[in-house]
């Protein structure tokens, strides 16, 4: 489904190569996480499903699984070292889990004003009506 494996172990996260904010995420993260995890441009994907989620949130796969936005920065964080396994942890109290998504939602939909803020690319614009949105998204196992 994920155009690289359909190994359930490998982790694949795609994500917008042309939003500064988002690559330089990308490039702290990438470096410390679990050889188990790939980065792929979410130009490259071929299910135009995931294609479309993609280009308004973080998509992460393995085998079968889909997960975005909030859920998929989670799994990400649990592949990144005890610190990040303890962040993924906390992200997923109850409590926590709508202030993130609302935090997610203002992130996502500002991404090309923070990355020009931050001197990053910012031909990552956003729709704002086009934001990430919860309802919409695919679930995990």
């Amino acid at each position: 489904m994920n155009g690289t494996t359909d190994d359930p172990a490998v982790l694949t996260v795609w994500f917008d190569d042309d939003c500064g904010l988002c690559s330089t995420v990308v490039g702290v993260l990438g470096p410390r996480t679990d050889p188990g995890v790939a980065w792929r441009p979410v130009r490259a994907l071929t299910d135009p499903r995931l294609a479309r989620l993609g280009a308004d949130a973080i998509v992460v796969t393995a085998g079968d699984s889909v997960w975005s936005g909030p859920e998929a920065v989670r799994r990400i964080l649990a592949h990144t070292g005890v610190g990040g396994r303890l962040l993924s942890a906390l992200l997923d109290l109850p409590g926590l889990r709508g202030v993130v998504a609302i935090v997610y939602r203002w992130v996502a939909a500002r991404r090309s004003v923070i990355s020009a803020r931050l001197g990053l690319s910012a031909a990552c614009a956003v729709d704002p009506g086009r934001a990430y949105d919860p309802g919409t998204r695919p679930g995990g196992p």
